[in-house]
């Protein structure tokens, strides 16, 4: 005679289920990646086209921004002689300067030098 065994599979009341945590297909970052990135070929070929785009893009801004670029001098010449990136030596003169900006009742600019 043949034995048959059952498998062990609870079965719970309406209502009385353990809280278990929703499985990460449902809900989480994975989800949201899934839904929002890789829903459709659309959204997935724009997010590959954004990822290649910024991969191309962000070494080379880096590099002009701070590895290329000139931290001290007084003008924009001595800032290209030095270097080919980025002038950092005039950012503290310009900010300083918009941020005083024009007065809005006169057409006379206001500078104030910064120490």
């Amino acid at each position: 005679m043949a034995s048959t065994s059952t498998s062990a599979v609870q079965s719970y009341a309406p209502g009385e289920h353990p809280d278990w945590p929703a499985p990460s297909s449902v809900k989480g970052p994975v989800h949201w990646i899934k839904t929002n990135l890789f829903g459709s070929v659309t959204n997935t070929l724009l997010t590959l086209l954004t990822i290649y785009l910024l991969y191309k893009i962000i070494p080379a801004m880096v590099d002009w921004m701070f590895i290329d670029a000139a931290y001290t001098g007084t003008s924009r010449k001595d800032c290209e002689a030095q270097a080919s990136g980025a002038c950092w030596a005039m950012r503290p003169a310009i900010s300083c300067a918009r941020s005083i900006g024009s007065s809005p009742t006169t057409s006379v600019t206001i500078f104030i030098a910064c120490a």
